[in-house]
């Protein structure tokens, strides 16, 4: 099993945010799969000139005026499992173990945070090795 450097964490909230750690720390497991799921549902897609099916778009969906609530969650819901996908996919060509591989992505809930303006998206993420963490990303 290889390692990476960890560039996603949670803060004292528990939000998901993506800054490089000092000292720079390594990770692998279920923690490296949390952290290939929240990079490629913040990628906005075609930005990769390697991959242009790389990223789901969810940053830019963020901060778009929000007029019918469901449509926004469906919206969210399509680039939660189109990122599944992507990462299944890419997946296929790989050597990580079962706890670094995905299984399943799922949308629990997202709740709008009044306090610092951000929406807060939780997210199950299943690893082929049957390891489950929630995660939660704070998007402005």
């Amino acid at each position: 099993m290889s390692a990476d450097l960890k560039i996603v964490s949670a803060d004292e909230t528990g939000v998901i945010r993506v800054a490089l750690q000092r000292p720079p720390v390594k990770i692998q497991g279920i923690e490296k799969l949390v952290q290939i799921v929240a990079l490629e549902l913040l990628r906005n897609g075609g930005r990769n000139i390697a991959d242009f099916t790389d990223g789901t778009g969810l940053r830019g969906r963020i901060g778009t005026n929000i007029e019918d609530e469901a449509e926004f969650f469906a919206d969210i819901r399509l680039m939660v499992s189109n990122g599944e996908s992507n990462i299944k996919e890419r997946q296929l060509g790989t050597t990580r173990g079962p706890d670094e591989r995905l299984a399943a992505l799922s949308l629990v809930d997202i709740v709008a945070n009044t306090e610092s303006s951000e929406i807060e998206i939780e997210l199950e993420v299943v690893s082929e090795a049957e390891e489950r963490r929630r995660a939660r990303m704070g998007i402005r």
